[in-house]
């Protein structure tokens, strides 16, 4: 397989790691007179249960947060 050229690619593909949508991805082509249009209506993954999980985690990330904040202020010998 020869090796990738840097210049000279008319097609690019986005991919976009979402917090409500997993993976969303769209494509787009570079015309000869600057115009760029999309490729298709783009498409995206969702996951159900690793969403569900992400979400979980978060609230328990915040939650335990908030108590080291609480514990910090109550073990704060100013007061």
């Amino acid at each position: 397989m020869p090796k990738a050229q840097r210049t000279g690619h008319t097609v690019a593909l986005g991919v976009d790691w979402g917090v409500n949508t997993l993976l969303s991805a769209g494509a787009a082509r570079l015309h000869d007179n600057g115009r760029i249009a999309a490729l298709g209506a783009g498409a995206q993954f969702r996951a159900p249960g690793v969403l569900a999980k992400q979400y979980r985690l978060r609230r328990i990330s915040e939650r335990l947060h908030a108590k080291t904040d609480q514990y910090t202020r109550l073990a704060d010998t100013a007061l």
